[in-house]
């Protein structure tokens, strides 16, 4: 049975996760198992090209066991250790970012990214600060429909949509105050990705 995933649905499915997770009723943890050699006894289907060819899932109480007996540690998540995150797009100078908006789909990819989806396409940029801008205008117009290569890092901490510097390179951008990460945070987190 074929099923449509909407963007929203994917939304929601993350907030009832998080909600789930700092309930508590709710018990859920984390875990580091011993790794799995390349045979398909010990790793259930594992092999050498495991990243680009990936398995079906295995889904047996063989393999609830497998992993069970495996278990190297774990730790309890709570509140304090989930948070929501976005794909890192670093602000790069010479970059070209897609502007924002509502209405990217198949048949209106997005000129730079070549994206489907809003949440694939590059409309926000992380500055050197840990601060996050959503790009409202690149510079395209009618004759320049992709916009214009980045010049100037997004600094300021205005709320109201600026221009990110003074190079005329038509960048308009907004802060997402809500999104600047928390150094300590933002070290843990940048140093799994």
């Amino acid at each position: 049975m074929a099923a449509v995933v909407t963007d929203q649905f994917r939304l929601s499915n993350a907030s009832n996760f998080v909600d789930s997770v700092t309930s508590a009723s709710n018990s859920y943890y984390v875990y580091l198992g011993q790794p799995s050699p390349d045979s398909p006894s010990a790793g259930f289907g594992r092999t050498s090209d495991f990243d680009t060819n990936v398995p079906s899932p295995t889904d047996n109480l063989q393999y609830a066991g497998f992993y069970k007996k495996n278990i190297l540690f774990g730790k309890k998540v709570n509140g304090a250790n989930i948070r929501r995150v976005i794909r890192k797009v670093t602000w790069t100078v010479n970059n070209r970012y897609d502007m924002y908006r509502h209405d990217y789909d198949i048949e209106n990819p997005t000129p730079n990214s070549n994206s489907s989806r809003l949440y694939d396409s590059n409309f926000y940029v992380m500055n050197s600060d840990f601060r996050v801008y959503v790009c409202i205008d690149n510079g395209s117009s009618g004759t320049n429909t992709k916009g214009n290569n980045s010049q100037d890092e997004p600094t300021f901490t205005n709320l109201a949509p600026s221009a990110a510097g003074t190079s005329g390179d038509g960048y308009i951008g907004s802060i997402c105050s809500q999104y600047r990460l928390v150094i300590s945070l933002s070290l843990t987190l940048l140093s799994i990705l």
